[in-house]
């Protein structure tokens, strides 16, 4: 399972440098919103 996360993750990465991050799912502004608000809320 862990393998399968990494690999999904890798795969993400690979399409955002690629140019075409799934903008209406995983990469959608909503999510690297929540992300970036969480990482500063660690802070």
């Amino acid at each position: 399972e862990l393998t399968t996360t990494v690999r999904k993750e890798t795969s993400r990465l690979e399409a955002w440098e690629a140019g075409t991050p799934d903008y209406l799912g995983a990469d959608s502004f909503d999510n690297i919103k929540k992300a970036m608000e969480e990482s500063l809320l660690k802070q």
